[in-house]
């Protein structure tokens, strides 16, 4: 994908988000203003209404930062490439996320690795992993990665640590 074409989807996605972010903030603050609950069920209900649209907000704030990296790498000359092996990101899944940082495979990989880190797991009660993955060892999607083109906000934004 050419830069001039990546940035401009970059540029669409960070209006998007922070279009989305607006809106939240403007629903939280009328939420928090709003008259209390009237019995413990309903006020219940509020709070968990509340820390739904905080953690969406959350969410949205962590995009607009891989937005924000992934415009950084198009001025690096590292966007489009894998921030772990170095491989080309196929054009059909830069189109679709256009903040991918990692080609498929180690994102798969990032994302096992922070769900074994924070117990997260599939209904079946087994963590996800990659297919390619043995059960009791957990592979780092970044070991053969380059500390300097990884920046310490996108390291712990994918939970990867490098060596």
């Amino acid at each position: 994908m050419d830069t001039g074409h990546a940035r401009a989807r970059l540029m669409r996605e960070a209006g998007r988000l922070v279009a989305l972010r607006t809106t939240l903030r403007d629903e939280l603050a009328a939420d928090a203003s709003a008259p209390e609950a009237t019995g413990p069920d309903h006020a219940l209900e509020e709070l968990l209404d509340l820390e739904q649209e905080r953690t969406l907000l959350e969410t949205v704030d962590r995009e607009i930062e891989d937005v924000l990296a992934a415009f950084r790498r198009t001025e690096d000359g590292t966007y489009g490439r894998c921030l772990a092996c170095g491989h080309v990101i196929p054009d059909e899944r830069l189109e679709a996320v256009p903040a991918a940082a990692f080609c498929l495979a180690h994102e798969v990989a990032a994302e096992v690795a922070v769900a074994s880190s924070t117990g997260t797991s599939r209904h079946d009660g087994e963590v996800d992993r990659s297919p390619n993955e043995p059960a009791g060892e957990m592979a780092d999607p970044a070991r053969d990665l380059p500390e300097r083109t990884v920046s310490s906000e996108e390291r712990a934004m994918h939970g990867i640590a490098l060596h």
